[in-house]
């Protein structure tokens, strides 16, 4: 038996075509989804036997108001968590493999796993690498304490973060763009900051394909990407 933990926000229609993809999937396997609802009370006819639709965060006011409203409701999310395993999903993260459920808890046990996620987009060369992000990972809450994961970002106070990530005229962008990698503390940095460097943690991410389009920016970070986090390894097997 699985969670899955999503949270809604003027996204209805990526969300319904993610469970009814789900659950025609997974015809044969059992699961509850836990929605926050970020738009309080529009989604309510969303709730059903295997659904659980709750309130999500109120807004926020902040230079970084979406991911923080976001992961608030995340979080609430994962508090109703009672099972094993919880898998934090973005509602326009779609999963294609038939019984891909199954597929999934089988591979954590067998290869005990504390957790198994997709990575960033490598677009996103700045954030951190080479472990799960909350956009598709499960989590074996038997290994993993539910009250250390703190999903919250860390960006609104962040005055370095904010200062480099907007161009500046004394501030050649090649050197500013270095600067910015691995350096943004956006949802779910706090348990990459906690688990990634964990000898005794087991983790697997999916392997990205991507094709950057041929510009000088990607050009650039196509350059800068050897500077970012080494790899781990010991951890992880794609």
């Amino acid at each position: 038996m699985i969670t899955i933990a999503s949270v809604i926000f003027k996204n209805r229609r990526y969300f319904e075509i993610n469970r009814d993809l789900t659950k025609r999937l997974n015809a044969d396997v059992p699961f509850k989804w836990i929605l926050a609802d970020n738009e309080l009370g529009t989604n309510r006819s969303l709730a059903a036997s295997d659904m659980e639709v709750i309130d999500g965060a109120e807004p926020v006011q902040s230079k970084d108001a979406g991911s923080l409203h976001h992961a608030k409701a995340l979080q609430q999310c994962l508090e109703k968590v009672e099972g094993r395993f919880v898998l934090l999903l973005d509602p326009d993260f779609f999963v294609l493999r038939p019984n891909w459920i199954s597929d999934l808890l089988a591979h954590m046990e067998a290869s005990d796993l504390h957790f198994f996620g997709s990575v960033w987009h490598p677009r996103w060369y700045y954030q951190y690498r080479y472990f799960p992000t909350v956009h598709f990972m499960c989590i074996d809450l038997q290994k993993v304490a539910k009250q250390s994961l703190d999903l919250l970002p860390g960006i609104k106070n962040d005055r370095f973060w904010h200062f480099i990530n907007h161009p500046r005229p004394f501030l050649p962008d090649w050197l500013r763009l270095r600067l910015k990698i691995g350096r943004i503390r956006d949802t779910g940095h706090k348990v990459y900051r906690r688990y990634a460097h964990d000898e005794s943690v087991r983790f697997r991410t999916l392997l990205p394909s991507y094709t950057p389009p041929p510009t000088f920016a990607t050009w650039m970070e196509s350059k800068l990407v050897k500077f970012n986090y080494r790899g781990f390894s010991h951890h992880i097997h794609c």
